[in-house]
């Protein structure tokens, strides 16, 4: 029995080794060529944490080359997660500081207007944002009004607390569901526009794009809401069968086409950062932890807050059980970051991400004003 035992916890043991190395090579493997690896990226965390809990074992049974082969991959998980230490040393801080959050809100049509509005009131309360990006939130706008059209309750409870729905300048957004609003006594909403993009037969795709005066210069705010993977849930399903070929079939087929088109579309959105001028916020719902490849491509070139003063262990889904990072808030080197968290708000799935970030040189780093 005890033979069988350790045959078994060789085998598991086996796997997950595997496992680990693909999930290890999901942040440098393109989707578009090889998808695999994406899945296990996922779940590299849990993975990494498996994996040290295995390596004590070979020194009880006094395997010493399978204990020496299992301190090679506690080394690449040092190596992995090592950039949590940035947040033990945060910056002083000695100039103004913008407040950026972003919150995926899905399901809240089922509320009503008025309760949509004290809801949103709660959640403006507590995260305090001076640009605030939501995604999952439809809105229809009035142009000409400056004005939400099709919430009046929420239009109302914006303008109370003192926030801009409309860019004053420039606003061509008849509607979305990723908004952008932002506080009226911090900065000033100088154009807003949807950016539509697309190729061959994937659908169409679009993100928010702002331009903004804050402390005397402007940046550019881009809200996203990358391809999800679905509404339906492998564990959900009701019409489950583990033991069907059918099944997972279409569950492989749902989740290659969300790797793929999500590569497809953050390396269409990097396109469009690398022709930005002014200096960038990128945030939103990426449907992609900090180990897969989709996040690490847009990445490039960009700060992760949480990755600098935050904490890499912390999670923003699923708000009941997180056990995933897949909100986040870039910002390119013209920022410098103060502070960021991800607090357990349980208004939707998602849980928040909110940082605080200022001028990384106020004299020199962004564009200034015309």
């Amino acid at each position: 029995m005890r033979r069988f035992l350790w045959i078994a916890f060789l085998v598991v043991d086996a796997l997950l080794l595997c496992f680990f190395v693909a999930g290890y090579l999901g942040r440098y493997v393109d989707p578009r060529s090889f998808w695999w690896p994406q899945l296990f990226a996922v779940a590299l965390p849990t993975l990494s944490i498996l994996l040290l809990l295995a390596t004590p074992v070979f020194v009880a049974v006094k395997r010493w080359g399978m204990f020496g082969l299992h301190l090679a991959f506690v080394g690449l998980i040092l190596v992995r997660f090592a950039a949590l230490g940035t947040a033990l040393n945060p910056p002083v801080n000695t100039s103004p500081t913008l407040r950026i959050a972003s919150y995926n809100l899905g399901h809240f049509e089922i509320f009503s207007q008025a309760e949509q509005a004290r809801k949103l009131g709660e959640v403006l309360g507590l995260l305090y944002p001076d640009i605030l990006g939501l995604q999952e939130f439809l809105v229809h706008y009035r142009g000409q009004e400056l004005r939400i059209r099709n919430l009046p309750y929420v239009a109302n409870k914006l303008d109370s607390l003192g926030f801009q729905a409309v860019a004053r300048n420039r606003h061509d957004v008849p509607s979305t569901f990723k908004p952008i609003w932002t506080r009226k006594d911090k900065l000033v909403q100088q154009a807003k526009n949807r950016v539509k993009i697309k190729e061959n037969d994937f659908e169409a795709m679009s993100f928010m794009r702002m331009e903004f005066e804050w402390a005397g210069r402007v940046g550019v705010f881009y809200n996203v809401h990358m391809r999800t993977f679905g509404s339906k849930k492998p564990w959900l399903d009701e019409n489950m069968s583990p033991m069907s070929p059918k099944f997972w079939l279409f569950y492989i087929r749902q989740y290659r086409e969300a790797f793929q088109y999500r590569a497809w579309e953050a390396a269409r959105i990097k396109q469009l950062l690398e022709e930005e001028e002014m200096p960038v916020i990128l945030a939103g719902d990426f449907n992609s932890t900090p180990h897969n490849w989709a996040f690490n491509h847009l990445k490039e070139g960009l700060q992760d807050v949480h990755a600098h003063r935050g904490n890499l262990f912390r999670t923003s889904y699923h708000v009941r059980f997180p056990l995933a990072k897949i909100d986040h808030i870039l910002v390119s080197s013209d920022w410098q970051v103060y502070s960021a968290t991800i607090p357990p708000l349980n208004y939707s799935d998602h849980r928040p991400v909110i940082a605080e970030i200022g001028w990384a040189d106020p004299a020199t780093a962004a564009v200034a004003l015309p």
